[in-house]
């Protein structure tokens, strides 16, 4: 957790032994550079470390096998994804992929590889991983031409971003950034799209929807008494089919589209969500500079429904329920802003909140587990006050989010506390971690 007034020694500690296992290597030679390429950004890699102590004599580290140092990790089980490609000039001459944290590069070095097959689509490549997500660029003669990308971390070189639990078939086409779970060139049946928007503020009543008429929507499928295309009256989300707040942090609706059975160049659905007055500013697009764009054929459609998910501040529109849960003992991602309230960005006000201590540092974090190895827990709850100005000014670096304080413990409690580890947690009614952060 970064910190205002109060510190902790477990940040230190952290670095340290990251830093003791660094001497370890250099004392027994080791060392040495990656052949991963630095520029490129991967997805979401997970990365799991094992601790040691050593004392005396460090040769009996330097001698023993690897497995004394390490905890084994199981591989993922591999898998194949195919990522198909339609040209339709049919023109493929030049064109490779790269592929990235698969693990490793797949087809080797940049550029890349050829196409490995080709279908009545147009070619396609059969990528190995072993990764739960990866990340590929498609190229022309070495990088001159490439397709382009949408994924949220796209840092200008048109990098892509594939999880494989969305599936094993990939689509692309020609000049077109969607990722499509199915072939594009078929005409899909669909009549609404499902929207699940998170937010983790939890504040809907200051957003809404702007949506006109040609933008795929079915005027007719609305609800009586719906206005729409009225800038400065975003349309609430309540107001749409199938309404429902599934919890503090996320709403769900129906938006009734035109079937593209009827008519074939319907390929998308398009709309903003924007701020709505008097809490909401009209000109923010929470976001997003353009227009959300929700591609039929990217979707996964069940009973003439397809569903899609957007989170507050990120433009992606995702065809899966992402998981934007972190559970970390080593991350800080809070602020003491005081020494009786923490800031906690990118985190819901859902579940229960307690902080977490142990004076010899075992405490373990897991999603969907229980918290281990801690002597004890001190309550917190949302604040639902107003920050100190002062405070406010001073810590007006700090992404807005989740402001908690501590519940029916004096401050001395707490200072009681500051030389064991303390970790910020929030849990589910059945006690098990949603996210967690060092404080």
């Amino acid at each position: 957790m970064s910190q205002g007034l109060i510190k902790s020694p477990w940040r230190g500690l952290a670095a340290a032994l990251i830093a003791l296992s660094a001497l370890l290597v250099a004392a027994c030679g080791g060392g040495g550079s990656s052949g991963t390429d630095a520029g490129l950004d991967a997805g979401s890699p997970a990365a799991t470390t094992a601790g040691f102590r050593v004392k005396g004599d460090t040769s009996q580290v330097c001698d023993a096998g690897f497995q004394t140092l390490l905890v084994a990790v199981p591989a993922a089980p591999p898998s194949t994804v195919r990522i198909h490609y339609n040209r339709p000039s049919g023109d493929y001459s030049g064109w490779t992929m790269y592929v990235y944290n698969a693990p490793g590069q797949a087809f080797g070095g940049w550029p890349g590889a050829a196409p490995t097959g080709t279908d009545d689509y147009g070619v396609h490549w059969d990528v190995p991983v072993s990764t739960p997500e990866f990340n590929f660029i498609i190229v022309k003669n070495g990088g001159g031409e490439r397709e382009p990308s949408n994924w949220s971390g796209n840092t200008g070189d048109q990098q892509q971003f594939w999880r494989v639990a969305d599936g094993t078939q990939v689509w692309k086409l020609q000049g077109d950034a969607t990722n499509y779970t199915t072939n594009p060139l078929l005409t899909p049946d669909i009549s609404a799209v499902r929207v699940h928007y998170l937010r983790k503020d939890g504040n809907f009543g200051a957003w809404g929807v702007h949506i006109w008429p040609s933008s795929g929507l079915d005027v007719a499928g609305l609800k009586p008494g719906v206005v729409i295309d009225q800038w400065t009256n975003a349309v609430p989300f309540s107001d749409f089919n199938n309404y429902a707040a599934p919890g503090a942090n996320e709403v769900v609706f129906d938006i009734p589209v035109l079937n593209p059975q009827g008519d074939p160049s319907r390929k998308a659905l398009e709309f903003i969500i924007h701020g709505k007055p008097p809490g909401g500013d009209p000109n923010d697009k929470d976001g997003r500079n353009d227009n959300i764009r929700v591609n039929y054929a990217a979707l996964t459609i069940a009973g003439g429904v397809g569903s899609v998910w957007l989170l507050q501040g990120d433009p992606t529109v995702y065809t899966a329920a992402p998981d934007t849960r972190r559970a970390s003992t080593t991350e800080a991602r809070a602020y003491w802003l005081d020494d009786a309230l923490l800031q906690w960005p990118g985190v819901g006000t859902d579940g229960n909140f307690k902080l977490y201590h142990s004076a010899t540092g075992q405490i373990v974090v897991a999603k969907d587990k229980p918290v281990e190895g801690a002597d004890g827990a001190l309550p917190l709850q949302v604040f639902g006050g107003t920050v100190p100005p002062a405070v406010a000014e001073r810590f007006k670096f700090v992404a807005p989010g989740l402001v908690l304080r501590l519940a029916g413990v004096g401050k001395g409690e707490l200072r009681k506390r500051l030389g064991s580890q303390l970790v910020l947690v929030q849990e589910n009614a059945a006690g098990e971690v949603q996210n967690a952060t060092l404080a």
